[in-house]
């Protein structure tokens, strides 16, 4: 890749890691971390992306672990709602009884 590709990518990479780590400073414990999957999610892909272009195959390996581990969370996230909702008109049954 050329030398100017190197750079912007270098740059987009720095800003995605800057981003992450503003997410991870805002999340106080695991629930959070857990509703931020989609977001994490989005900075790993492009990660995962650019960094084996620029040569940073480890980088590019690591990202795309953080991004399979993301995905799996964020299909947990809508499968646990969607039991929620569909358990939500059973739950109380007991107290009206």
């Amino acid at each position: 890749m050329s030398d100017e590709f190197i750079e912007i990518a270098t740059k987009e990479i720095n800003e995605e890691i800057s981003e992450l780590d503003k997410l991870l400073s805002t999340c106080q414990n695991d629930a959070n971390i857990f509703s931020s999957a989609d977001k994490f999610q989005k900075h790993t892909h492009k990660i995962r992306g650019l960094a084996p272009m620029m040569g940073k195959e480890e980088l590019g390996n690591f990202s795309a672990i953080l991004d399979s581990v993301l995905k799996k969370m964020m299909i947990m996230k809508v499968g646990c709602y969607y039991q929620y909702i569909q358990l939500k008109p059973y739950m109380g049954i007991g107290l009206m009884i």
